[in-house]
């Protein structure tokens, strides 16, 4: 962010960007009002300045419109007077695209998917990010094979609750708040089941710091020991350059992608299927191609009945929950009942500019103001 108003300066020398944005280009879908009227504190937060709300602009190609080629026509058309750009979206492109293996194991049947699965092959994580995780792997797995798994509570709700001492005798509670209550009772056999398959004894946990203890507690039961990695696993080498101490935020975020690069190494993989961060763990098992398995060594916990000690791998998964890339016949319905199906990008820019409007007037923090984000993958 300190680089960008210099990058974005005038031309031969001019003045640097002030930070405003030009416009904003909105992939958040019309049913998510939420997401819309916090944009511009979250905008305000990251040191920007909003445009005005005839400037939120409602992007024709989306996966409840379509992405054909007029309507990419018309997205070219609808930012090219603009400079600077902020893009907010909530999965709003690519159905399904933060879910495990998004369309990288399904056939494309638009341009947006295959555009995504042409250009997502190619994206890596950087080299110095892979250096620590292996050094981690060298250090508290003794270089030897090891399996990882991703625990995420879901919704926040959830992971507050996993954050109390207790969670695990207040089962009933977990199934009223959390989506995937299933994980607290399948966690540990699942990850025993396949440490026997794959013949490896050590085992990567990524979790919250918040969630540790439970998580712990569910494995000590079944006398395993999970790997953490905290902070101090990702401080720079001795010797590194460094410009300033890092924030709070910075190190969550590092240690989340040093974690993500260590998972990716893993023999074998188990995600939670909510999570946006298990999804970059597959895309990157998949991108580093990890194995020749058709899934890539990757499972992921499972709510049916079949699956109580046992990850499904995702392969699987994509086969009995008879995923589509236009969305289940669930999912279309509810756009039909709010309907959303029958809108047009204009209705729902009216509407957005009503919302984004009506935030900036009313709602707004003072200059200085912290917000309060939701606890983190």
């Amino acid at each position: 962010m300190e680089e960008l108003p210099g990058q974005l300066g005038g031309e031969q020398g001019g003045a640097a960007w002030s930070g405003t944005l030009d416009a904003v280009l909105l992939l958040a879908a019309p049913d998510q009002p939420r997401l819309v009227e916090m944009m511009p504190s979250t905008i305000r937060a990251m040191g920007l300045k909003t445009p005005p709300p005839d400037r939120w602009l409602t992007s024709p190609v989306a996966c409840w419109f379509g992405c054909t080629p007029d309507r990419i026509a018309q997205l070219r058309a609808l930012i090219a007077p603009h400079r600077v750009v902020g893009v907010v979206t909530s999965h709003g492109l690519l159905y399904g695209s933060h879910w495990l293996a998004g369309p990288m194991l399904l056939s494309c049947k638009d341009a947006c998917c295959q555009a995504y699965k042409d250009t997502a092959l190619h994206l890596r994580m950087s080299p110095a990010i892979y250096t620590m995780a292996d050094r981690f792997a060298r250090g508290a797995l003794g270089g030897q094979p090891f399996l990882a798994a991703h625990v995420r509570p879901f919704p926040d709700g959830c992971v507050r609750l996993w954050s109390r001492p207790g969670m695990l005798q207040d089962m009933d509670r977990v199934k009223r708040i959390c989506g995937n209550w299933y994980l607290a009772e399948r966690l540990a056999p699942s990850m025993k089941h396949l440490m026997r398959k794959y013949g490896v004894s050590r085992l990567f946990i990524m979790a919250h710091p918040k969630v540790r203890a439970n998580v712990l507690l569910l494995f000590s039961q079944m006398g395993i020991k999970p790997v953490f990695m905290d902070f101090e696993d990702v401080a720079p080498s001795e010797g590194a350059a460094t410009s300033a101490a890092p924030t709070a935020n910075m190190s969550i975020s590092l240690l989340g992608l040093v974690e993500v690069a260590l998972c990716t190494r893993a023999r074998a993989f188990v995600g939670t299927k909510e999570s946006s961060m298990t999804a970059t763990v597959i895309h990157e098992r998949i991108s580093q191609n990890a194995s020749r398995d058709e899934s890539h060594d990757s499972y992921c916990f499972f709510r049916r009945p079949a699956y109580n000690a046992r990850p499904i791998p995702i392969k699987d998964w994509y086969r009995k929950m008879n995923y589509s890339l236009s969305g289940p016949e669930e999912w279309r319905q509810k756009q039909i009942r709010a309907g959303i199906v029958s809108w047009t990008p204009e209705t729902v820019r009216l509407r957005i500019r009503e919302r984004v409007g009506m935030q900036q007037k009313h709602t707004l923090p003072a200059e200085g103001d912290a917000d309060h984000p939701a606890d983190v993958e």
